[in-house]
């Protein structure tokens, strides 16, 4: 028995493959142009995302050591409360 068939074909395999890429990239664009991911819109999801990214950024250059989760929760709880 041989592998060869119409799905290993070099062809098929390549057009699959050209198939996911389409849906996803139809699927991204449905989520941007709708503007919504659930309740919450793409902007406000980067927004939010940047804002834990300079949370996290603060709070290792604070503690560079690391440390427990508890810890780290404390820590970043702190850096909030001086934020505001």
């Amino acid at each position: 028995m041989h592998l060869r068939g119409w799905f290993f074909d070099a062809g098929m395999i390549t057009l699959c493959g050209l198939l996911i890429y389409c849906l996803a990239i139809a699927l991204a664009w449905l989520m941007w142009r709708h503007g919504r991911v659930g309740k919450t819109s793409f902007e406000s999801l980067l927004e939010k995302s940047e804002k834990d990214h300079h949370l996290v950024m603060r709070v290792t250059a604070k503690h560079p050591r690391g440390g427990a989760w508890r810890e780290y929760r404390e820590w970043s709880r702190e850096e909030l409360t001086c934020a505001q």
